[in-house]
């Protein structure tokens, strides 16, 4: 056991390097690592992401010498719980070790090598401290953790029996996240009560009454925010978080290029709330590997087998620290005047992908830092100029400080008569797609009733066709609603029972115990895991509807300053964000270009009028047919494509529509080759015979037009990306249903093809409207000039 250093010897700068998975390479990792010291040494400590040894198979004769001692790294070296058990002789080596461990210590097994555990928090002689949290994702096992856990089986979280059986589990679960989650550094706020709107507005109270109310509720909110300001100053801060797999969600906010097209779809969900909760200063993490998740459409064997390097921008943790305003909401990430206590208790956390280590495609494995321990009294480092939102949902995002109460049942999650904390469900954060956040509303006294006044022109109710109503208002709603795929025709009894399985629809399946954290059994889940416990499943994914639909002329925010033309059924806009830019493409507005359908549908084949459908796609080939010779006027040939996505697959529903792209003419030729070889790394399975594909949209059409079975009308339940290069070749790809699909793949794809990789993100591509509506102005003048020239031919 390494000694542990005096206080007098912790707080100094030391230097920390940082590997990805060695995976039983020892003589290399050696011999590296040696390089690395001599050259930009010394390092006080040396971190190992995933499998040091050799996962599921026998030691080699260096790993043998390793733990013998007749070899050893140059630096002090911890591991964690790789991607599988631990090799039968480094268990023995740990249990050996188990007696002589102290609190927070890890267990030295070797010269020079600790082993960390599974899930906790240790830390180093310097005074650095490191979170873990190992073991293979794997969702069936961690839905059988939570079942094991909230229907007893005689499991408790907090019993050492089950910590000691559960260390060596290769899987992650509930008792391996609970570990870390209890611990001290990962200690949360409580949530700052919200004032009401009568006792907290801007007017002076008319009455004593109300003058003490609004007096006594200042003085709770005021002490809770001191309680929770000294409970984040006194918890031990994390220098490190160390996970096998990205956390959900990382990639929101963020414009640094991904490594990958499939990459925001990533994650562990659990891991989400560990980096939340704890807020470490690095997090290190490893891309999917070769036996992880299969599901993943898009991810190729490269990554698997590579890894990916991958550095976000670094993003300021929201705990909670800031106090409701006077109508109960929180004032927002940007808008806040954080006190000195909020800076340095809500740290900056940069986010770490390393690839695998010494691969050969020589992308990054390692990573070296040089660091003063977050619990130095050393001020904190001043926030980086890029630094952006914490990419995860907080309490504070939830309408008040601390997110309110609600109902499991409201919530969807619930068996009829549970409460859970609303802070801790991703349900009940902000909709970032279309940026509309719970906060901006007044919250509505018990009994109250709703009123947002009229709909806006062109909203019609989905139920009656009314257009003086909202559909939740609608009088008929819930009135001889027809059965639905899985709710047995009841919404209510769905979203107050849970579903299939033991106790679906009688209120007595599996509920969660107070004693387990909402934020441990409740993940944010990913679409097409495998199946969860009763009491987590919901609803599918409730489609995008027109009022807040960016494409739907109906609603305000649609901005028509880039329409270019509008015909009978569909319109002819820019898009923001155009890939190719007016200055490097011959196409006068840039060459990038949608072809939207005016009716509000996923998918051709969801339209429910099949006379407005069959237009619908008319009009759309004609088009199509427009700007393939208006691009060929101006030396390029066109390269579109179009996603559709049904209501039935399980995917959020949108606006569908055709992008068309103008990719010059001497380039037409690599067009199949670059695809296809984007499409196999990706491991996209694409169907190339244009006879085929007319074969499948006449076939599936005909289905959904005369409302019949069999297989039609089961293709006609699947999402699809069906994709033109050139003039003539056809290709479709067809996504079950559970399956992802990387939206922007074929953007990306182009992108690499015209030698752009920096416009690859929409985002990062946006103008100003002036310079918009130039663009509008000059693609509109080459079409018509186009249609001039072929009425005159």
């Amino acid at each position: 056991m390494a000694a542990v250093a005096s206080s007098s010897s912790r707080g100094h700068t030391a230097k920390v390097l940082t590997i990805g998975p060695a995976c039983g390479r020892i003589t290399e990792l050696i011999s590296k690592v040696t390089a690395i010291q001599s050259k930009h040494g010394p390092f006080a400590c040396l971190l190992i992401l995933g499998d040091l040894f050799t996962p599921n198979g026998p030691l080699t004769q260096p790993e043998l010498d390793l733990l013998a001692g007749t070899t050893w790294l140059p630096i002090p070296t911890y591991f964690y719980l790789g991607s599988a058990p631990l090799p039968h002789e480094v268990q023995q080596k740990v249990d050996a070790a188990s007696h002589r461990r102290t609190h927070d210590a890890p267990f030295q097994i070797a010269n020079n090598l600790f082993y960390l555990g599974k899930s906790g928090v240790c830390l180093t002689p310097q005074g650095f401290r490191i979170a873990f949290c190992g073991g293979t994702w794997d969702a069936t096992k961690w839905a059988e953790s939570m079942r094991n856990a909230t229907e007893g089986h005689g499991h408790d979280l907090d019993a050492d029996n089950d910590n000691a059986d559960d260390q060596t589990s290769p899987y992650i679960t509930t008792h391996a996240v609970h570990r870390l989650l209890s611990h001290p550094s990962f200690a949360l706020p409580k949530p700052v009560p919200a004032q009401t709107a009568a006792s907290s507005s801007a007017a002076a109270p008319q009455t004593l009454a109300a003058a003490k109310a609004q007096a006594k509720a200042a003085a709770a909110s005021a002490a809770v925010v001191s309680e929770n300001a000294a409970l984040l100053d006194s918890r031990p801060p994390l220098d490190f978080l160390l996970t096998n797999y990205w956390p959900s969600g990382i990639a929101l906010f963020s414009n640094a290029a991904l490594p990958d097209d499939s990459a925001r779809i990533w994650g562990c969900a659990p891991l989400a709330n560990i980096a939340r909760a704890g807020a470490p200063r690095y997090h290190f993490a490893l891309a999917p590997g070769p036996e992880d998740d299969t599901t993943i459409v898009g991810l190729g064997d490269e990554v698997r087998q590579v890894g990916a390097f991958w550095e976000r921008e670094p993003y300021q943790n929201d705990l909670g620290l800031v106090p409701a305003n006077a109508n109960g909401r929180d004032q927002g990430w940007a808008s806040r005047q954080r006190t000195d206590a909020a800076a340095a208790t809500e740290p900056v956390t940069r986010f770490i992908s390393l690839a695998r280590f010494a691969n050969a495609k020589k992308a990054r494995w390692f990573m070296a830092l040089k660091l003063a321990p977050a619990s130095s009294p050393s001020p904190p480092p001043p926030k980086p100029a890029n630094t952006t939102a914490s990419p995860y949902f907080s309490g504070s995002m939830a309408g008040g400080a601390g997110g309110a109460k609600r109902t499991a049942d409201a919530a969807g999650i619930g068996n009829g008569n549970g409460n859970v904390e609303g802070g801790d469900l991703p349900e009940a954060g902000p909709n970032f797609r279309f940026s509309q956040d719970a906060r901006g509303k007044r919250r509505r006294v018990a009994g109250e009733e709703r009123d947002d006044g009229p709909p806006p022109p062109g909203y019609k109710c989905r139920i009656c066709g009314s257009e003086e109503h909202y559909i939740r208002l609608c009088p008929q709603k819930g009135q001889g609603k027809p059965a639905r795929d899985g709710d047995g025709g009841n919404r209510d009894a769905a979203s107050s029972t849970s579903g299939a399985g033991a106790g679906a629809g009688d209120g007595t399946g599996p509920r969660p115990p107070p004693s387990i954290r909402a934020s441990t059994i409740l993940p944010p889940g990913l679409a097409g895991l495998p199946s969860k416990p009763a009491f987590l499943q919901r609803e599918r994914l409730l489609p995008v509807g027109p009022e807040d639909c960016w494409f739907c002329l109906s609603n305000p925010q649609c901005a028509k300053h880039l329409i270019v033309s509008i015909g009978d059924e569909t319109y002819l806009a820019l898009p923001k964000g155009a890939l190719p830019s007016p200055t490097t493409t011959s196409v006068p507005g840039g060459g990038h270009v949608l072809i939207v359908p005016m009716s509000h549908f996923g998918s051709l084949f969801e339209a429910e009028d099949a006379a407005v459908a069959d237009e619908t796609m008319r009009e759309t080939q004609r088009v199509k047919a427009r700007l393939r010779r208006c691009f060929r006027r101006y030396g390029a040939t066109m390269v579109c494509w179009e996603i559709g996505k049904s209501s039935r697959s399980g995917s959020r529903v949108g606006h569908t529509m055709v992008q068309a792209v103008a990719v010059p003419s001497e380039m037409e030729a690599r067009l199949e080759e670059v695809f296809e070889e984007r499409a196999a790394k990706s491991r996209m399975e694409f169907i190339k015979d244009p006879r085929a594909v007319d074969a499948f949209f006449q076939r599936v059409g005909d289905a959904a037009a005369a409302g019949g079975g069999g297989a039609a009308k089961e293709e006609a339940g699947i999402d699809y990306l069906a994709l033109e290069l050139g003039d003539d070749k056809k290709w479709l790809l067809k996504i079950a249903a559970g399956g992802r699909l990387a939206v922007q793949f074929v953007r990306q794809t182009l992108a690499a093809l015209l030698d752009i990789p920096d416009r690859a993100d929409w985002k990062s591509c946006v103008r100003s409207e002036d310079e918009e509506k130039s663009d509008v102005q000059a693609f509109r003048n080459a079409l018509n000039a186009s249609d001039e020239q072929q009425q005159d031919e």
